[in-house]
């Protein structure tokens, strides 16, 4: 799916506040969270390589939290991007590996994984081409930080695109007619959420839910059917700005829904979406030139 040709040009401003609003991201809401767990009982991943319950050591997780906030400032300023691309990507990759080491698999991050995934890939590839001049280059003399804003974008649609094929594979096709089923789900992530936060609100919000699904099963399938063809739509998005802006909103929407419905906001997603496809970081470039030529 990772293509050598990127449809969407983007100046070298945008492109740093893609990387800063990444950063931010990555900050606020990764590294500021503690490591839940100090073992790998079901390794999976990069835990089926190595022992990586050293990483929940308090000790252990500041330092590396530091190194990854230093690499972060490069990062934003665009500087060793192999380098730094790939620390931060083993990082992330690392410690998402000891959190589905416990028998259950979370995917709040994977997108965002997906995205250090391939950006490091990129940048690894400029590093090996490099070394041989004068090597291969880009159609249109497009760059290589241009191009992973282009990967970035095509990382992100795949999970989404990957996520409604499993649906369909695993329920063979019948996914959508099952959705009324939902039910089970929602009950499930509404008593973890008030056992987590104790909002007696989450209970009853749940009680309405779970009573409306039941009386309107086929409201239901149109709802969340719609949510499946977003998901299977994802590729579309990469077309163009416009098409990736539409598509921004409706995966937006999709999310809100899944908050409504099931209690799973996916801020972290959100906001990924928010910065590579509704183009948040454009509309400010776009904002500050026509304040430069209005004034």
């Amino acid at each position: 799916m990772l293509t050598l040709e990127a449809p969407i040009r983007a100046d070298a401003l945008e492109l740093a506040l893609i990387r800063g609003a990444l950063a931010y991201l990555l900050s606020r809401y990764y590294l500021d969270c503690r490591l839940k767990y100090d073992r790998q009982s079901r390794p999976v991943g990069l835990a089926r390589l190595v022992d990586l319950t050293g990483l929940a050591s308090p000790a252990v997780q500041r330092r590396l939290n530091l190194l990854a906030r230093v690499a972060l400032v490069f990062y934003v300023i665009g500087i060793g991007m192999p380098l730094v691309t790939a620390l931060l990507c083993l990082y992330v990759v690392a410690r998402e590996s000891l959190n589905n080491s416990q028998g259950a698999i979370e995917h709040a991050w994977n997108a965002v994984a997906a995205v250090l995934l391939a950006q490091t890939a990129l940048y690894g590839f400029q590093t090996f081409n490099e070394l041989f001049p004068p090597g291969f280059r880009f159609s249109g003399g497009v760059g290589y930080d241009q191009m992973a804003l282009f990967w970035s974008q095509q990382a992100i649609s795949a999970v989404y695109f990957t996520a409604a094929l499993t649906k369909l594979i695993e329920s063979r096709g019948a996914w959508v007619w099952h959705t009324p089923r939902i039910v089970i789900q929602i009950v499930k992530s509404t008593r973890q959420a008030y056992y987590t936060r104790l909002e007696p609100g989450a209970l009853a919000h749940c009680e309405r839910l779970v009573r409306s699904v039941s009386k309107h099963p086929h409201w239901t399938r149109l709802l969340l059917g719609a949510g499946l063809l977003v998901e299977l739509a994802a590729p579309l998005f990469l077309y163009n700005r416009a098409a990736s802006a539409a598509g921004g909103v409706l995966l937006i929407a999709f999310h809100f829904i899944n908050r409504r419905y099931m209690r799973l906001p996916f801020k972290e997603q959100q906001l990924l979406v928010g910065i590579f496809f509704l183009q948040v970081p454009f509309g400010l470039v776009a904002f500050i030139e026509f304040c430069s030529a209005a004034f």
